[in-house]
């Protein structure tokens, strides 16, 4: 995500939760002012500083309550997971922006709540007083989030919820320690410190070994083992038990100004001038956008291989192309934009009317490999306004050792594969194996063993990394 993004979310949760404490706050007003007060006689006086405290505690809870539960819709359907750390797992092998976002938001997300707890009462400037509080509300944010459907049960979270509450209590107390420097005050902030220096270490950790990794992780492997004690898996084919020789490949990483450079090419490559390029750049991915004949062009194209998707706003002003496409038109509207469609790509033309896609399986290409395809929907008037290249451009980067087709299979049978499931696993029958490869999050292309398995009764695939 955006800091901008994060920021238009952190004013949606803001406008809620300050409209609910002064809807609480004219209530109160009313309890204390008119029935108190006038009609009981009250004596008691408001603590507006105590009261202040207690507003600000309100106004973040309400936007917690709103993030994690107000503001969702109900999946449909309710799912738990107690795997600890298969979150950052998932988040290890995809290693993109986002993943690593959710995580440390979700840390952030709770560090008010332990630094306000020690400020509203003295009770909770006791570890175990604000601890218990912490993990109990983080506790019944998961409940209801499963028990309405709102969200996963996980543990990560609540690991998560609670570190960042710790967090929230060590900064607070550390500020009251050093004001007050009573006993031995160093040694206490440094105890105070302590969950903030080891999230800060775990996470410093995870990022420096990442980058001194020489090839990205694949975001094919599992992050969470598959329960197989009941299920029946078997395999209908012979697999090899000799490990072999794989390869890996490269592929050109853009980055922003490369990639900006690259897109203008595209543009102009299309015949589209190029006079004000738009551009929204994430992490791993832009969005370039020009104005041509009054109608807008984009292109997202991902760094790792300049892959892209194009579009031509003004297709909603045409029909498509009716019945299965031809290739020979095709080929003629691609050479009009001047995408130049290699020779020895698989033509298929999709059910859909106008849709077509070229597909290349490590196909030979001027020394090097074309892996993918290209995609697009061609229109009446014979013009493609719809055009995704995934067609990635390869060459040899190194050769490895890699596991056999048998090892590969005995990871399926411990349930160290990705796959989602709605049901418990009960069938796995392996049909077919076929070895792949599968672009990592440093646009390498690492060699996967593809298993085409039947699973519970319905056909899928399993890939499992095949790297040693």
């Amino acid at each position: 995500m955006l800091i901008s993004q994060i920021l238009w979310m952190f004013r949606q949760f803001l406008i809620f939760a300050v409209l609910g404490v002064a809807g609480l706050a004219v209530i109160f007003s009313i309890i204390y002012f008119v029935i108190y007060k006038k009609v009981m006689k009250g004596q008691k006086r408001i603590n507006f500083k105590q009261t202040i405290k207690i507003g600000l505690f309100m106004c973040y809870i309400l936007m917690v309550l709103y993030a994690t539960l107000f503001s969702r819709e109900s999946m449909g359907y309710c799912s738990v997971n107690l795997d600890l750390f298969s979150s950052y797992r998932e988040a290890w092998n995809s290693f993109t922006l986002r993943g690593w976002q959710l995580l440390i938001l979700n840390i952030v997300m709770f560090v008010p709540f332990g630094m306000l707890l020690p400020l509203i009462h003295k009770k909770f400037k006791s570890m175990i007083w604000t601890a218990s509080a912490s993990a109990l509300f983080t506790l019944v944010i998961e409940t209801v989030q499963l028990v309405f459907n709102l969200g996963v049960f996980e543990a990560d979270d609540l690991m998560n919820n609670f570190a960042g509450a710790m967090i929230g209590y060590g900064l607070t107390m550390v500020v009251l320690t050093v004001l007050h420097k009573e006993g031995a005050w160093p040694r206490k902030v440094i105890c105070y410190l302590l969950p903030l220096l080891l999230v800060a270490c775990v996470y410093a950790g995870i990022f420096i070994k990442y980058h001194t990794n020489e090839l990205g992780n694949l975001a094919e492997a599992y992050s969470q083992e598959i329960r197989c004690e009941n299920a029946q898996i078997h395999s209908d084919i012979t697999l090899s038990k000799e490990s072999k020789k794989g390869v890996i490949y490269k592929t050109k990483v853009y980055d922003k100004k490369t990639g900006a450079e690259y897109a203008e090419q595209i543009f102009k490559t299309m015949g589209i001038p190029v006079k004000k390029l738009g551009i929204v750049q994430y992490n791993d991915n832009a969005i370039y956008s020009t104005l041509y004949h009054d109608k807008e062009h984009t292109l997202w194209m991902d760094y790792a291989g300049g892959l892209y998707d194009y579009t031509d706003y003004s297709f909603g002003d045409f029909k498509t192309a009716s019945g299965m496409a031809q290739e020979e038109a095709v080929l003629s509207a691609l050479k009009k934009m001047n995408v130049v469609v290699p020779e020895g790509l698989n033509f298929v033309s999709e059910e859909q009317d106008g849709q077509f896609c070229f597909k290349a399986d490590m196909i030979k290409y001027q020394n090097k490999y074309l892996l993918g395809d290209l995609r697009g929907t061609i229109y009446e008037d014979g013009v493609i306004r719809n055009l995704s290249n995934y067609l990635a451009t390869l060459e040899k980067y190194k050769d490895v050792d890699m596991m056999s087709e048998s090892e590969a299979f005995d990871e399926i049978k411990q349930g160290k594969f990705k796959l989602y499931l709605e049901d418990e696993l009960s069938s796995l029958t392996v049909q077919a194996v076929k070895l792949e490869y599968r672009p990592d999050s440093k646009g390498f292309y690492q060699p996967v063993y593809s298993f085409k398995v039947r699973i519970n009764g319905k056909e899928d695939f399993i890939d499992i990394p095949a790297l040693i």
